[in-house]
């Protein structure tokens, strides 16, 4: 009995979050993202070009990355809350390519691996790791081949 009320209490979270026009984490599957803003040491920096950094996952949380002049794949495992949940990313492989000064390839790519937690409200995905840096992706209207 209390499985079956666990369960519809869940259920109806999740209704709530799409009505209210939120994403529900467990989503991430099938989606894509352009990063748009990298919070770190107190700084925050705008990307100029969103769709030089993006990230798109598969129906496995496998990941497609494109960071600046860079590519990237790698799976995450992702623990979906209603409006957050925690999610930690297993080595990422890249390409090394030389990207031009002011990239933010490898500071992206140290984020990332960096993460732990998640939240998704209104399109807008943002990414946080314990010391308090955080990439902060819009959702993206098509996804990238992986």
């Amino acid at each position: 009995m209390r499985r079956a009320a666990a369960l519809g209490t869940a259920a109806l979270a999740s209704v709530l979050a799409a009505c209210s026009g939120l994403l529900v984490p467990a989503q991430l599957v099938g989606t894509s993202w352009q990063l748009t803003e990298l919070r770190d040491d107190g700084r925050v920096t705008r990307v100029e070009d969103p769709t030089r950094y993006t990230m798109a996952f598969n129906q496995y949380h496998e990941l497609a990355l494109r960071l600046d002049c860079n590519r990237g794949s790698g799976r995450a495992t992702v623990t979906p809350r209603v409006t957050a949940g925690e999610i930690a990313f297993d080595p990422i492989a890249t390409t090394r390519a030389a990207c031009p000064p002011g990239s933010l390839d490898t500071r992206v790519a140290q984020a990332l691996q960096a993460t732990r937690a998640y939240a998704v409200r209104d399109g807008v995905l943002t990414m946080s790791a314990p010391g308090g840096t955080q990439t902060v992706w819009r959702r993206a209207a098509v996804t990238p081949p992986a």
